[in-house]
Order: structure tokens, then C-alpha cells, then sequence
């Protein structure tokens, strides 16, 4: 695997840090494999963000922030559609 100077991690290496730091109080296996896509788009999109990253942003950062979003998701379950922007003229 390519390391760049910062010895950042690669990809494979990211992704099993991102899993093995994942709360397993927050999430479990079942969910994690029955929506292994999203999963997987956010770790991609979060190496990304870690690998283009001029400052330095830890893979514990990333995966808490994730975890609070998962958090928050389970708590107040969201639409996943995106509704039309509103434009109220009084």
C-alpha cells in the first residue's frame, strides 16, 4: 500500500481503524451488514476527507462524529428525503 510523507493510512488500513473504533454501544454487526452501502460511502467519503486533509484530523475524530450522527439518527429517525426549499413572501 502507498504511504504519502504524513504516514497517513491507505484505504484497507482506514477502514478496518474506522470499524474497530466503532462503538458497538451505538451501533451492531446486523445493522452495519444489512446497510453495508451506506456504511461503506461514509468511509470512503470520510478516507477522502482524512487523506486530502492539509491539517491533521485523526481517524478517532472521524469515527466519533460519525457515531454521534448515528446517534442521532436512531433517537429522532429523519427523513431521507430532502424537502423542496420554501420561499415564504409575507
Amino acid at each position: 500500500m502507498y504511504y504519502k510523507e504524513e504516514q497517513k493510512l491507505g484505504y484497507l488500513q482506514y477502514e478496518e481503524l474506522f470499524y474497530d473504533l466503532l462503538s458497538r454501544l451505538i451501533t451492531n454487526e446486523a445493522h452495519i451488514t444489512s446497510h453495508k452501502d451506506y456504511y461503506e460511502h461514509f468511509i470512503f467519503k470520510s478516507f477522502e476527507a482524512y487523506n486530502n486533509s492539509k491539517t491533521e484530523i485523526s481517524i478517532r475524530q472521524i469515527v466519533v462524529l460519525f457515531e454521534i450522527a448515528l446517534d442521532s439518527m436512531f433517537k429522532f429517525k429523519p427523513s431521507v428525503d430532502l424537502p423542496e426549499d420554501l420561499i415564504t413572501i409575507t
